[in-house]
């Protein structure tokens, strides 16, 4: 059975307004302009085979009942089936010849039913079958909207999880007007969903939520933006204050609320000079901006500098996360590591300083270093030892009756203590990442 990430079955509701805490799933058949999964098919049940059982019900008056009757649309990557004359609960099951994996099965006890991430350009053998019923067809997906340009390399199929991925897919250089792509894809690499957003965008953010619906925004395009796997659009957040477009990053937080980055205009306090700023919002499913930061407040206190007058674009924020509280955000042109308050004030930065390649200080630009790892060596008869530890979130009370290494004038600190919420898994694969790189080939 193929993991239930796309096979849904789904009763037949009204899309929940944008104000709505969560949006639900819509079963109905999207229009064309706003799905693109192919060209539909449409099944002739006249064709099809029903076969019903020999206790079929009958009344006194009207003698048998009528026979299930189905509409079946399929497109691309999904189907669409409405009954007529259900009696009690109904299961479809759809298989495909010679891909044993491809069994999908769901029950239902309405009319509708959705089912996705079927593979497209493909027949499928289908049975519904209700309390006294049974119909079998034959239907035959669409072909994908999209031609794969990629291709699937196995590194470490031991690790590999089965699952499905969703990424966004977009080209540069003279082609960057070609519409961008949400697309999900099976551990084989092939497309199981698609979603061509009808405005070109070179970097779009995309996400599916635990309810089942795709955030996605940026590419300087898309603000936030939630719809269902049908392309309805559900929630979308509102226009910036600052006027500027959603840069990077759409992001829902543990709170339900959306984060991302939008471009801003810092304004030099004494030239009055301009240049390219960024801000960070925090919006509400009611359209509420709850939280907000602008790097004019750092221009205007005087840590975030701009070091190049040439430079039009001096920080350029890639990425933004929150952790307890405290907001981080990647400054690619400065190759810093942002930590703010809640309040919005400087807690550290971390990144090229002068007179070191890297240095964390804090909001007056004081060193704020504290021990975080050690690296341990010992020769005995002519054979070396050594080794490595990296405080990933130890109890760090545990180092006040000690001086850890002789250093008595920092501190110690641990990576969940800075606030990365990382585990001993993710050091290991980061260590094994680069490990070569820093040490050289040890075989």
């Amino acid at each position: 059975m193929l993991p239930l990430l796309l096979l849904l079955a789904c009763r037949s509701s009204t899309p929940a307004p944008a104000t709505t805490a969560g949006p639900t799933v819509d079963c109905t058949p999207p229009p064309t302009d706003t799905a693109a999964t192919g060209t539909a098919t449409t099944v002739d049940t006249a064709t099809a085979t029903t076969a019903t059982t020999a206790t079929t019900a009958t009344t006194a008056d009207t003698g048998p009942l009528p026979s299930l009757q189905a509409d079946v649309q399929a497109e691309g990557h999904a189907m669409w089936v409405t009954l007529t004359d259900r009696r009690g609960t109904a299961t479809l099951q759809c298989t495909v010849p010679g891909e044993p994996e491809e069994d999908h099965f769901v029950q239902l006890d309405s009319d509708e039913l959705c089912l996705r991430g079927l593979l497209a350009d493909t027949d499928h053998d289908c049975v519904i079958t209700t309390d006294d019923d049974e119909l079998s067809f034959t239907v035959r997906t669409a072909a994908s909207p999209i031609t794969p340009s990629w291709d699937l390399l196995e590194s470490e199929p031991s690790r590999m999880s089965g699952h499905y991925t969703l990424f966004n897919h977009g080209l540069w250089g003279e082609v960057r007007d070609t519409p961008h792509e949400l697309i999900i894809v099976d551990p084989q690499g092939r497309v199981r969903w698609v979603r061509v957003l009808d405005e070109p965008a070179p970097d779009v953010d995309v996400s599916l939520l635990p309810d089942g619906t795709v955030l996605y925004g940026g590419g300087k395009v898309w603000r936030p933006t939630i719809e269902d796997l049908d392309g309805n659009e559900l929630w979308t957040a509102p226009d910036s204050p600052s006027g500027g477009y959603t840069h990077h990053h759409a992001e829902e937080l543990p709170s339900g609320e959306i984060l991302t980055l939008v471009k801003t205009t810092d304004v030099d306090p004494v030239t009055a000079e301009t240049w390219i700023g960024f801000g960070i919002e925090r919006w509400d499913r009611a359209g509420n901006l709850t939280w907000s930061w602008d790097s004019q407040r750092g221009v205007d206190e005087g840590w975030l500098v701009r070091t190049n007058p040439n430079q039009n674009d001096p920080w350029h924020a890639n990425a933004v996360m929150v952790h307890d509280g405290i907001t981080y955000v990647n400054l690619r042109q400065k190759k810093w590591l942002v930590a703010l308050e809640d309040d919005g004030s400087l807690r550290w930065r971390m990144g090229p300083t002068a007179g070191s390649d890297i240095a964390l200080v804090d909001a007056t630009g004081a060193p704020a270093e504290d021990k975080i790892a050690a690296i341990g060596i010992r020769l005995r008869k002519w054979i070396s030892f050594h080794g490595i530890s990296i405080n990933v979130d130890p109890d760090l009370e545990h180092f006040g009756g000690i001086v850890p290494c002789g250093i008595s004038e920092h501190g110690v600190t641990s990576l969940v203590d800075l606030g990365l919420p990382v585990t001993m898994t993710d050091l290991d694969v980061a260590l094994r990442r680069t490990f070569d790189e820093i040490f050289g080939d040890i075989g």
